[in-house]
């Protein structure tokens, strides 16, 4: 006999989310005592075990009865022995075998009748007949319906046997009588082991929200319940429960199947758990997060959900009807939904500046950063983040208004150190005019005044007075606290300027520069007064710096080259004086480090400021024989490239 609750029985999966084979299985259950059902699989083992057997015994009680029925004359129905050749083959056969055999079996009879009666008025006989042929259909039906019914109880008892929930059956007093391999892989306890033991005993049951039922025949119960395997350890079951038929109708025990939930409550747990974790650092965080829900075209950007520090940044989301676009501005309303596409085309965070209006407050500059998130069907989920920059900004403007005054501090402090430079330059154009103006005098008292002399003389003054006011706009220039102008400039010229300003200044210093600067093509973009401010700073430093040094000549070496790969021009100024301290080198021109005694050592740093908003760099470093060396660079325009 083939056991159906074996550890050898195939294995099918069916599962206890189909609540159709629940009920069927149960009911299957319920209405066939469980002898029934072990007698209806041991009678299908033995048909298929003695089919020869039977069919020989089958055909002998066929020609027994054929031949008795014809032979013998008595007065009875003898054909209604074939049902017992019916009711034989519907043990071992088919459907379709029972109906060929009531056929076979009613020919049989009429052919008997035939041979006996044949010729005769209508009597008895024809009586006897049709009894015979009605026993024999009623036998084939009756058996052809018990047969269908027998497949399909075995069917189901299958199912529910190798189903991959447990299924314990159990009498009145809690023994187990039935176990499935299902049971055994869950508690741990095989077949053999659990069979007899009572289920409270074995498996600690226990019912977290109500007591333990008690069904009559065909009523159900369904819950949770908790039981302890093998090992002890507890498990969480979904349990349906019910009543079974007894051997005479009444309760015959209880019939269950359950599945284990203990992974998924785990999981469950551990979802809730993570969730619990993302909230808090979803609403912890000190940046503002915002999930917004777009189509693939970016058309909307609905808040699904905001953090604690969006709503300070941008107020609730009903504030703003939830979608994000509307507080910005148009500009910014464009640039967001731009930096959405992106992120949705190419995966890649996208970052962008725009100016936040809420309706509570005032209006914020705030960085976003946009990204992808998940994709449901035609909706994506962007999350992003935002940094709220306006202290941040203002901070900047103030810093860049504390850099334009100390550089205005700076140029004022060079216009100190120049005051020499200042009247020489101005000495020199108002002597030449005394000078142009006395010789004209001379020529214009002679007897015959020379006009033409008289003419160059007055042109003369007007050439110093030109120069002498050119003099006077460059320093003054210096000394406005103006906002910077970028133009396009020459290096060679502003150098030439800036050599012209100094040169008094390295007459006094004994300092002979050498302008190697000539070329016409090479060009940057800067504003003039403040590049004559760094020219200033680092030449007069320079000159300053060679005043100390008696054994080698005082030479000071201006020298450019551009670097097309780069797009940048370089200033080289070399000096032959002490060269920079170590301190000064380490801390990169840190303000307040001088070499020069009573500096105050804000020359360079300030220099080094006005180069970096000239997107430019100052680099310093000594010479190995002797001085120093600083180097300017700025990015160069397309005529020097």
């Amino acid at each position: 006999m083939v056991d159906l609750f074996s550890d050898n029985a195939p294995q099918i999966r069916v599962t206890a989310s189909a609540p159709w084979f629940r009920v069927m299985a149960f009911r299957a259950y319920v209405q066939t005592p469980l002898t029934s059902r072990k007698k209806t699989a041991r009678k299908q083992e033995n048909s298929i075990a003695m089919t020869p057997i039977r069919w020989l015994i089958v055909l002998i009680l066929s020609i027994g009865v054929f031949l008795f029925s014809t032979v013998v004359s008595t007065h009875d129905a003898l054909a209604v022995l074939y049902v017992l050749c019916i009711l034989f083959i519907a043990e071992a056969g088919s459907a379709r075998t029972i109906v060929a055999a009531g056929a076979t079996y009613s020919t049989l009879a009429v052919i008997s009748f035939l041979i006996k009666h044949y010729g005769e008025s209508f009597n008895s006989a024809y009586i006897r007949l049709g009894i015979s042929l009605v026993a024999i259909m009623v036998a084939t039906f009756l058996s052809r319906r018990a047969q269908a019914g027998r497949s399909r109880l075995s069917e189901q008892s299958l199912w529910l046997a190798l189903t991959h929930d447990t299924v314990i059956i159990r009498d009145n007093d809690d023994r187990i009588i039935d176990w499935n391999e299902g049971a055994t892989r869950l508690y741990g306890w095989s077949r053999d082991e659990a069979l007899g033991k009572k289920v409270q005993s074995l498996l600690k049951t226990s019912f977290p929200a109500t007591s333990a039922p008690r069904l009559a025949p065909g009523a159900l119960w369904s819950g949770e319940i908790t039981r302890l395997d093998r090992d002890g350890r507890p498990m969480i079951l979904t349990s349906t429960w019910m009543g079974k038929v007894g051997e005479y109708g009444g309760e015959g025990g209880v019939i269950e199947l359950s599945a284990d939930l203990t992974q998924e409550r785990l999981a469950q747990a551990g979802r809730m758990e993570s969730e619990s974790r993302y909230k808090a650092i979803f609403n912890g965080a000190g940046v503002p997060i915002f999930e917004l829900s777009t189509d693939s075209h970016g058309a909307d950007a609905i808040v699904l959900a905001q953090n604690e520090a969006a709503d300070r940044l941008v107020g609730p989301k009903v504030a703003y009807a939830a979608d994000l676009t509307k507080i910005l501005d148009d500009e910014g309303r464009r640039l967001f939904r731009d930096a959405i596409i992106r992120a949705l085309a190419e995966g890649v965070r996208q970052e962008l500046s725009c100016t936040v209006m809420p309706r509570e407050s005032c209006q914020r500059d705030v960085a976003f950063t946009v990204s992808h998130g998940a994709q449901y069907g035609e909706s994506h989920t962007i999350l992003v983040t935002a940094v709220d920059m306006t202290e941040r900004n203002q901070a900047r403007t103030r810093v860049e208004q504390m850099q334009t005054d100390l550089a205005h501090a700076s140029r004022i402090s060079a216009l100190g150190q120049m005051t020499a430079v200042v009247a020489h330059e101005i000495n020199q154009p108002l002597m030449a005019t005394v000078t142009f103006a006395r010789s004209g005098r001379r020529w214009l008292r002679r007897d015959t005044p020379d006009l033409d002399e008289v003419g160059r003389c007055l042109d003369g003054i007007v050439s110093t007075g030109e120069r002498a006011a050119r003099v006077v706009e460059r320093i003054r220039a210096m000394s406005r606290r103006q906002t910077p102008e970028h133009e396009k400039l020459s290096l060679a010229n502003v150098i030439t300027e800036t050599v012209e300003i100094l040169s008094s200044e390295f007459q006094r210093y004994g300092v002979r520069a050498e302008n190697h600067v000539t070329a016409p093509d090479l060009y940057f973009v800067g504003d003039r007064v403040q590049i004559h401010q760094v020219l200033v700073n680092v030449m007069l430093n320079a000159a300053q710096a060679m005043s100390a040094v008696s054994d080698r000549p005082r030479n000071l070496i201006l020298s450019a080259a551009k670097d097309v790969s780069r797009a940048s021009l370089t200033l080289t100024v070399e000096d032959s004086g002490t060269g920079f301290p170590p301190e000064l080198l380490e801390d990169g021109v840190a303000p307040f480090i001088s070499s020069k005694e009573g500096g105050v050592g804000l020359g360079l740093s300030v220099s080094r400021t006005i180069m970096e908003t000239h997107e430019g760099r100052l680099g310093v470093k000594n010479r190995p024989e002797g001085g120093a060396s600083v180097e300017l660079q700025w990015p160069s325009t397309e005529e020097s490239r």
